[in-house]
């Protein structure tokens, strides 16, 4: 996925976004932001199997974010970056203690915020505690990636939530 922040925006905050919430749209292939405590604004979305230079993500990013916030042309981006999302085909995360005092949390497939801290917290729990309630999680085990074609695959999967986002979207504007 990509990410990035813009320069502080100062009291241009309040005419961008009112809320100090997190935010994301409701497409499959979505966006999401949220403002930072020095009023810059961080936006993230996208999702690809290549690994992108922040010059690139930034290019890549600055359209979809002037599609919400046209109010922010010529905005300065500070930062860009890209990362690795992993996801799961079953959907839920994958936590484990791959050897004694090693632990992995993986697969939040996309919508990290709320089963990344619950899988922190369980494995925090597990650790000072010893609880064992994250074995819960173990019946979702990983499965293979068969790469290339999995890559490809999760790819084209990608593409193929755009064009219904896309779809949707124009659809929607007809029946306005």
């Amino acid at each position: 996925t990509y990410v990035m922040v813009t320069e502080p925006l100062g009291a241009r905050m309040g005419e961008v976004l009112r809320t100090p919430a997190a935010v994301y749209d409701t497409r499959f292939a979505f966006d999401y932001y949220r403002p930072l405590p020095d009023t810059r604004l961080l936006w993230g979305g996208r999702i690809s199997v290549l690994d992108r230079s922040p010059q690139e993500v930034e290019a890549a990013l600055v359209d979809d974010l002037l599609r919400v916030f046209p109010q922010l042309h010529g905005v300065g981006i500070d930062y860009a970056w890209s990362g690795l999302m992993s996801y799961a085909p079953h959907e839920m995360p994958h936590v484990l203690e791959a050897e004694p005092g090693l632990w992995v949390a993986q697969a939040f497939g996309g919508h990290g915020v709320a089963p990344t801290t619950a899988a922190g917290e369980l494995l925090a729990s597990a650790i000072v505690e010893g609880d064992r309630r994250w074995t819960l999680l173990s019946r979702y085990g990983l499965q293979p990636a068969f790469k290339p074609f999995g890559f490809l695959a999760a790819q084209a999967s990608y593409w193929w939530a755009q064009s219904k986002d896309a779809a949707k979207d124009r659809l929607e504007r007809v029946f306005r």
